[in-house]
């Protein structure tokens, strides 16, 4: 084994951390990002056994940056030891209790509370661990909602499963997790694998809702942590998908972009229920109105 480890960090504004985190990626062994608490910005971490070329980082940093029309971020390569990189995976991803659930990841050896529902989590799995904004307003939603209101679910642009593997947990129905990103698929396959949950959640991959598994399919929960323009795109589909009277949880929007959210899902015969906003994200909790 390696005696250095390398650890790459950009500070980088909330909106654009998945996308930078991904432009690093390649560059990296295992790659994370959390929210930088009371600002705009997150951080994204890499580390890799090899020392990056700075310089072909730094074009991937630049062309992300131009992409999404943003300053390109300082990267910053340092020198550390194994044994601080597990240090900082686990201070970077604490256990976490949001409502009845209770995150963690799987170095945690401490006691799971009382009456909580456990879900493990790898920290390796970043943005997915319930540390980010958005998620965590998911999981408040899915806390607040009644316990009998589940029988199907959906969860669209599932990242590392840790919603689909809570809503199967809570309401021990079956759940499709779908995500357009193939290692993401892997992912929650692992993580819905490690908690126990195959024999419910099934994981597909593909882009929306264009997939063999849903053809004819009504959900009575269909819920979405992605970005707001995807979710705007993709409200007509979602439409189809969910049952009469059922509900619809959607993520990964600012504050900021609220409107032209729930606009276009209104036009589809939805209404607002509930509104959860945690570090600037918004998590918005709709109904769609039962045919009379």
């Amino acid at each position: 084994m390696s005696n250095h480890l390398y650890r790459l960090v950009l500070q980088v504004p909330y909106e654009s951390a998945e996308a930078f985190a991904e432009a690093i990626e390649i560059h990296c062994d295992t790659v994370a990002w959390t929210e930088c608490q009371g600002e705009t910005t997150a951080k994204v971490t890499g580390f890799s056994l090899k020392l990056p070329k700075e310089e072909t980082v730094v074009r991937a940093v630049s062309i992300a940056a131009e992409a999404m029309g943003v300053l390109a971020p300082e990267v910053d390569i340092s020198q550390i030891s194994p044994k601080n990189w597990v240090l900082e995976n686990i201070k970077q991803f604490p256990p976490l209790t949001v409502g009845r659930f209770f995150i963690y990841g799987s170095d945690f050896d401490g006691q799971i509370p009382v009456s909580r529902i456990p879900m493990k989590i790898p920290a390796s799995t970043a943005f997915g661990t319930g540390n980010h904004g958005s998620t965590q307003g998911c999981l408040i939603a899915l806390n607040g909602l009644k316990f009998g209101s589940v029988q199907t679910a959906l969860d669209m642009g599932c990242g590392s499963g840790i919603l689909a593997i809570a809503i199967a947990k809570r309401w021990r129905c079956p759940v499709v997790a779908s995500d357009k990103d193939i290692k993401a698929v892997r992912i929650a396959k692992k993580n819905v694998a490690a908690n126990g949950e195959r024999g419910l959640i099934t994981v597909v991959d593909g882009p929306g809702y264009q997939k063999r598994i849903l053809k004819g399919r009504r959900f009575n929960l269909i819920i979405s942590n992605i970005l707001a323009r995807p979710l705007v795109k993709m409200s007509n589909d979602l439409s189809n998908y969910i049952a009469p009277g059922g509900t619809v949880v959607l993520a990964g929007l600012l504050a900021s972009q609220e409107v032209q959210v729930l606009m276009a899902h209104r036009m589809q015969g939805l209404k607002l229920k509930r509104r959860i906003r945690v570090d600037g994200w918004s998590t918005l909790v709709l109904q769609k109105y039962a045919q009379l």
